[in-house]
């Protein structure tokens, strides 16, 4: 999978494992990501090396809005 289509990709994992990004727990939300990245390896990264994994939990950078005053 090239990484651009991760996103989609993920969210097409998660339908299969039957677990709902947006309202599963912490833990599910965990299990999921690592078996994701367990089974699709990313395309064009190099060597498996290159390959790294990054996941961010919380709010959005649009939900805290902007704090510059």
């Amino acid at each position: 999978m090239k990484p651009a289509d991760s996103v989609e990709g993920l969210a097409a994992f998660a339908v299969l494992f039957g677990v709902s990004i947006k309202q599963c727990t912490p833990r599910e939300g965990f299990e999921l990501f690592f078996a994701f990245y367990d089974r699709v390896k990313a395309e064009g990264c190099g060597d498996s090396e290159s390959d790294k994994l990054l996941f961010q939990w919380g709010r959005t950078i649009e939900e805290l809005g902007n704090f510059s005053s």
